[in-house]
């Protein structure tokens, strides 16, 4: 369906029109910053660069997050935003990894001293934290040890904390609550950003009872998956209005109808969560160096 919609008539409900129309955007505000620089306008630039928001994330999870390259999904939605959002990437990504593997090798740390040389203009504004799928209701306890473990050394290097919720496995559907559960404990503790992925794949399938979102092993995402994950994370940790963004992110599977339903979806979750769970910040996380 996706490849037989570019070529139909170019309608409203194509990714072809979605793209024409972000190449006249463009052009648009080109023109309009030429108008005001040949008038003298000498400040046009900075306001230009003023309006562009910077997102920083460092990825820190498995496969849940790496699989259909998920981060790379969030930046092609930064860089369909408008305004634009700049957005550079870091990752501590290893399959099976639970955040106690996770502290124990401290891969991230070495990431964040990477986009310090890289990047010089900030610091990671997130570290986004991914539990392994089952410990949130296995091991919740071991789990909140080691978020805050390295919730504290993120904060001494400058960096924010936040999680991303996990989904349950196709066959285990009651294990939602317990997930959803044990991240918004942790979150609520250290005063954190929850993107709440794993209800938001709830009311996806609840919307539409047909909807697959995992693939055949039953537990990691399939394309629809990562999209739905990816819209929720924009959401939570850009914010703006994430129904307006014009792109696939680059995963063939998702088609214009899907898509609208999807960042729908998020939206919605996002807003009913954090209307639920308004984030305050708290002094308790300790620096750990």
């Amino acid at each position: 369906m996706y490849q037989g919609m570019r070529q139909g008539n170019g309608g409203c409900g194509s990714w072809y029109t979605w793209e024409l129309m972000n190449v006249r955007c463009v052009m648009k505000r080109w023109m309009c910053l030429i108008v005001v620089v040949a008038l003298g306008g000498g400040e046009a630039s900075g306001a230009v660069k003023g309006k562009i928001r910077e997102v920083d994330v460092l990825f820190i999870g498995n496969s849940y997050t790496y699989g259909n390259n998920l981060p790379a999904v969030l930046r092609r939605f930064a860089q369909a935003a408008r305004p634009r959002v700049r957005m550079e990437l870091g990752r501590s990504l290893k399959g099976g990894y639970t955040l106690e593997k996770q502290f124990d090798e401290g891969i991230y740390l070495k990431e964040i001293e990477v986009h310090r040389k890289k990047v010089r203009r900030t610091e990671f504004e997130y570290g986004l934290l991914q539990e392994q799928s089952q410990m949130p209701f296995l091991g919740p306890g071991r789990m909140h040890m080691y978020a805050r473990k390295i919730a504290g050394q993120l904060k001494g290097k400058g960096v924010k904390v936040a999680f991303f919720m996990t989904w349950a496995r196709q066959h285990q559907p009651e294990k939602m609550k317990l997930i959803a559960e044990a991240y918004t404990k942790i979150g609520k503790e250290l005063g954190a950003p929850v993107a709440p992925v794993g209800l938001a794949w709830e009311a996806a399938m609840k919307a539409n009872g047909k909807l697959v979102l995992h693939t055949k092993d039953k537990s990691h995402p399939n394309q629809l998956g990562t999209y739905l994950a990816a819209c929720v994370i924009y959401q939570t940790l850009v914010g703006g209005d994430v129904r307006k963004l014009m792109t696939n992110g680059g995963l063939k599977q998702v088609n214009l109808k899907r898509a609208k339903f999807l960042q729908k979806i998020a939206y919605e979750t996002v807003t009913a969560y954090q209307k639920a769970y308004p984030l305050k910040k708290k002094e308790g996380v300790k620096d750990e160096k």
